[in-house]
């Protein structure tokens, strides 16, 4: 296949060259990375559907952030509504959450995208999205609230981080440890401040994050 990462290297992996190559090749392969393009517009698209129908930019009331589809054990197991599993990742608790998240899955969207082509980043982006409301579920107190495409973003960063472990031998030296060391570090470090701090959705995130490395 042209492009692909399994072809016959004509640069060894310690040659900072390596790194172009791998770029043009993963281009080659997904020219355009839409499901990425596609994710990033409907968080954002969402959020500004929730303005337009007057829902505070900064903090949005917990009834506001509930009619539009957040994620509630007590809705979820005893009302039957699992369609929040999906809607909740999509919402935003105001300006500077859906900042952090969509900045997160900038860093490492495009890398994962390119790797496993559109459809398979749409899988792995949407799976770990229901997984991780599944998870906060299972663990929240009855009466909680929670929203955020954090765990869909957690979700592709264990993609990501597993595609360096599957693709060991093909990937240049250089690209695999900055891998490691920036996105690695920014997940031990979102989980460690998620357990040390109250407010975040701790479970979703953990649960995407195993999701999307099982998916990989």
């Amino acid at each position: 296949v042209p492009g692909s990462l399994s072809r016959e290297r004509t640069l060894p992996l310690d040659d900072p060259a390596a790194t172009t190559d791998l770029d043009t090749r993963l281009r080659a392969l997904t020219p355009t990375p839409w499901a990425l393009y596609l994710m990033v517009a409907l968080n954002f698209g969402v959020w500004a559907a929730n303005l337009l129908d007057g829902m505070s930019p900064i903090a949005p009331l917990s009834s506001d952030l509930l009619r539009w589809g957040a994620n509630s054990p007590q809705t979820i197991v005893g009302g039957g509504q699992y369609w929040r599993l999906l809607t909740a990742a999509f919402l935003h608790s105001g300006a500077t959450h859906l900042a952090l998240n969509m900045v997160g899955l900038w860093s490492a969207g495009p890398l994962v995208n390119r790797l496993y082509g559109n459809a398979q980043c749409l899988l792995i982006y949407l799976g770990s999205a229901l997984v991780a409301n599944a998870t906060s579920v299972l663990f929240a107190p009855p009466q909680s609230l929670s929203v955020g495409a954090s765990g869909a973003v957690f979700g592709v960063l264990g993609a990501l981080i597993v595609a360096v472990f599957q693709q060991r031998g093909r990937l240049p030296i250089g690209t695999g440890k900055n891998i490691l060391a920036t996105q690695g570090a920014f997940v031990l470090y979102s989980l460690g401040q998620g357990f040390s701090h109250t407010g975040t959705d701790n479970a979703a995130h953990v649960g995407g994050l195993v999701a999307g490395g099982l998916m990989a």
